[in-house]
């Protein structure tokens, strides 16, 4: 089983200029393709790292407002390796400071099976905070923030 890392990228733009922008700011080349179930997507490869770019389907989540960010750079870990530590988190780290540095924002996700801290403040002594990844953001207004969780719309 793998997990994803997940950078949500905030644009009105369609998704093939929102691909040239990304590459234009990261320096890193991405093609037209499908994201495996049919979707457009425009897809990264480097070596063995593969990453999609798409229109994600996640609704918002308390404080993670993924409806904002309506596209998802998205790359898969390996079992067994820690997401924060793999070369895809390293990857769309590097991704997500090119984007802020040319004024779009962005929130990369570690995993969204896990929260960091809780979703509301009276569940701070409830122990439902956990999990052992999360996230951190970046946007062009310089903020940063964001934890794990959320959900997929049905």
């Amino acid at each position: 089983m793998s997990r994803s890392i997940d950078l949500f990228v905030r644009s009105s733009q369609p998704i093939e200029e929102l691909a040239r922008e990304v590459a234009r700011l990261t320096g890193l080349a991405l093609s037209p393709g499908e994201d495996g179930v049919g979707a457009e997507a425009w897809v990264l490869d480097d070596g063995d790292m593969h990453a999609e770019l798409r229109r994600h389907g996640y609704v918002d989540d308390g404080d993670l407002l993924f409806e904002s960010y309506p596209f998802a750079l998205s790359a898969r870990v390996a079992e067994g390796t820690r997401p924060a530590d793999s070369d895809e988190a390293n990857f769309l780290r590097t991704a997500a400071e090119g984007l802020r540095r040319g004024g779009v924002e962005s929130l990369l996700v570690h995993d969204l099976e896990y929260r960091d801290r809780p979703r509301r403040p009276e569940a701070a002594g409830s122990g439902e905070a956990g999990g052992s990844s999360g996230a951190g953001g970046s946007s062009g207004a310089g903020g940063s923030g964001g934890a794990g969780g959320g959900g997929r719309a049905s």
